[in-house]
């Protein structure tokens, strides 16, 4: 039997792996986890590169919207403030509530003028004196209403009453003059009168510069003394068609000059 061959059955390999099949099953494994792997980090980010580059486009459309926002804010603001501004506006010399109109100003040089301060107390005294004085009145002064009754003055013309009525007391005391404002009590309303032309002159707080005298000598009184300034002053006719119209609508009391 010498040429014969012998066959053996090999052992079997059921439950054995071949290390290099292993290796390549393995590698190929890891391999294709990578490329899932980089898929799903690549498709998770394709979104954020797509709304970045969105935003990129239209940057000049979010820029321009957020720029006529801010306009539109300061445009609210501004006419807020200038609304806010307008209706607080008090002229100095106006009502507090400020329902009184802002009236127009003019630079005025004062001047002495004898037809309503003459330097002689009996001349003080003579009526066309007095009528010159109610000449700065509005017309229809005087008290409407029943006796007793509230009644509201004007600041205005109560200084122009105070002081007149201080010349026209002062006038009667030096000439013993029997027309005396208030016989009983003239000396209480000459003082009161003081106080409140003080108290008139701090208010409007007149800040006008008067030359007086040379070389710091003090002016000589008389006439013209003390009027070389300018003033801005309040135009005073417009004051007086002013009130003129309140009286007449029945909205003021303007109370005689000599009350």
């Amino acid at each position: 039997m010498k040429g014969e061959r012998v066959y053996t059955d090999l052992p079997s390999t059921e439950g054995h792996e071949d290390p290099l099949l292993s290796s390549d099953v393995a590698s190929n494994s890891t391999n294709e986890e990578e490329s899932w792997s980089r898929t799903k980090d690549w498709g998770s980010r394709r979104p954020a590169v797509s709304s970045y580059t969105d935003i990129r486009e239209y940057w000049w459309l979010i820029t321009a919207g957020m720029l006529g926002v801010i306009i539109g804010l300061q445009l609210v603001i501004w006419h807020e403030i200038k609304t806010q501004s307008c209706d607080n506006i008090v002229q100095v010399g106006s009502d507090y509530n400020g329902r009184t109109p802002i009236f127009g100003t003019e630079i005025v040089k004062w001047n002495a003028d004898p037809e309503f301060t003459p330097l002689n107390a009996t001349e003080f005294l003579k009526p066309e004196v007095q009528a010159k004085w109610e000449s700065l009145y509005p017309a229809g002064a005087g008290f409407v209403g029943p006796d007793a009754s509230v009644y509201n003055s004007t600041s205005v013309t109560h200084q122009i009453h105070c002081v007149y009525i201080m010349g026209k007391i002062f006038s009667a005391v030096l000439t013993g003059s029997p027309d005396m404002p208030e016989a009983n009590d003239y000396e209480a309303h000459f003082l009161h009168c003081v106080d409140y032309m003080r108290q008139a002159a701090m208010c409007a707080g007149d800040l006008a510069i008067e030359p007086r005298g040379e070389n710091g000598q003090p002016g000589q009184v008389n006439l013209e003394n003390a009027f070389n300034g300018l003033h801005v002053c309040k135009d005073y006719d417009e004051v007086k068609s002013y009130l003129t119209e309140q009286v007449k609508d029945g909205l003021r009391n303007i109370l005689p000059l000599d009350d």
